[in-house]
């Protein structure tokens, strides 16, 4: 139950349109979960940075460096199934490291950063509330919620289907980066658009529609089905 001093407020740099009774539906509704395969989905996220239609990467970067690449922002602090993913596979990867040391919302190494990080220039970001950011160097099988049910995003219609702003489930998984920090690294496997919001402007296995068991955003678009099989998150971060 998200009512009273759990329920997810609205802050201005959100520059949503949702209330805050219909953002705490879309977040007590739709929590991350960690799927029988041990990857995980995000539940109801804010996208921004999106590039989902074509790899991108730093203007020098040769092609092979680019990525699909989003980042999904957490109105919310409920992210400790998350968390503790994390955590478990960095010392899976790295018996000998202590993952909390890597494990600090300011540092930027650390896939579960502060939005503050990126608050100051961009929008849609609010300090204190963490974001994920995930890579993937293939193609992404990509969906839209529609009448309740996910459907496939065809190419030509990703751009504007998946935008800053909108919202979103993220399909991830986590691996050993072959360099660089000793932390797990978030990995993009797919993502379902669940709602439309307000744009902020600018800009492993795949997934299928099963991944996001079942999405319910009520009031706000359609008041369909019910969550199945979904395990409560708690306050990690």
């Amino acid at each position: 139950n998200l009512k009273g001093s759990t329920m997810p407020l609205i802050h201005p740099n959100m520059k949503t349109r949702l209330t805050e009774e219909q953002l705490a539906y879309l977040v007590e509704k739709n929590p991350p979960r960690v799927l029988a395969d041990g990857q995980f989905t995000t539940g109801a996220v804010r996208l921004s940075m999106v590039h989902l239609d074509k790899p991108h990467g730093m203007p020098n970067d040769p092609e092979d460096k680019k990525r699909y690449q989003v980042h999904g922002l957490f109105p919310h602090k409920n992210i400790a199934i998350i968390k503790d993913l994390i955590r478990a596979r960095t010392l899976e990867y790295y018996p000998n490291q202590d993952p909390e040391s890597m494990m600090q919302p300011m540092n930027k190494a650390h896939p579960l950063k502060d939005q503050a990080l990126m608050a100051a220039k961009y929008a849609g970001y609010v300090p204190g509330l963490p974001y994920i950011a995930a890579k993937s160097p293939s193609k992404l099988a990509l969906h839209k919620l529609v009448a309740g049910q996910p459907v496939d995003v065809m190419e030509h219609e990703v751009k504007a289907t998946f935008y800053g702003g909108c919202w979103a489930i993220l399909k991830l998984n986590t691996y050993k980066p072959k360099v660089g920090s000793p932390c797990a690294i978030i990995g993009l496997q797919g993502a379902l658009k669940i709602l439309d919001d307000t744009s902020f402007g600018g800009g492993a296995a795949g997934a299928s529609a099963s991944d996001y068991g079942t999405v319910d955003t009520g009031p706000i678009v359609d008041p369909n089905l019910v969550p199945d099989e979904t395990a409560p998150a708690g306050d990690g971060w």
